[in-house]
């Protein structure tokens, strides 16, 4: 009686974990820059990707097309399923820390890039945090960045249609 609850049980455990699996968002694709919105602050052009590349599988790969003065850059960050921190470097050489966490619901996920002065790596200077989300078949970034040199905060929407 009691392994006979105690396989009910854990197969009944075993359901619910893979049901809640099953139901997250599938963020895959090439998603080519359809508007951004402000929410607060300035509104910069080169403020969201141009184009994103999203591989998601048993690790999270993203691909940001951005604009920096007259020629693309591709930046790729490549997330385990662990989401620790890592480190790396920006476009210009800049210490660059980057942590992902996904929502209870795996419905989002959320992006914190924090950003060190060039000639001082301990001093932050910047923070931007990305909420990534599907909503009515297109991704939405909601995107904060702080800048702290010159106390900026500006806020913004963008939407993605996939290619």
């Amino acid at each position: 009686m009691k392994r006979s609850m105690v396989l009910s049980l854990t197969a009944l455990l075993f359901s619910i974990s893979f049901s809640a699996y099953a139901q997250q968002d599938n963020f895959s694709g090439t998603w080519q820059f359809k508007n951004q919105q402000s929410v607060s602050g300035n509104l910069y052009a080169n403020g969201s990707p141009k184009q994103v590349t999203i591989n998601q599988n048993n690790s999270l790969a993203i691909a940001l097309v951005m604009n920096y003065g007259a020629q693309d850059t591709t930046i790729t960050e490549v997330f385990s399923s662990t989401a620790k921190p890592f480190e790396t470097k920006t476009a210009m050489g800049r210490r660059d820390i980057i942590t992902l966490k996904w929502a209870d619901n795996h419905s989002n996920f959320t992006v914190i890039s924090l950003i060190y002065d060039l000639n001082d790596p301990a001093k932050l200077d910047f923070r931007d945090t990305d909420i990534w989300k599907i909503s009515d078949g297109q991704l939405i970034l909601d995107r904060k960045s702080e800048n702290f040199t010159n106390g900026e905060t500006w806020e913004s929407t963008a939407t993605y249609t996939k290619q």
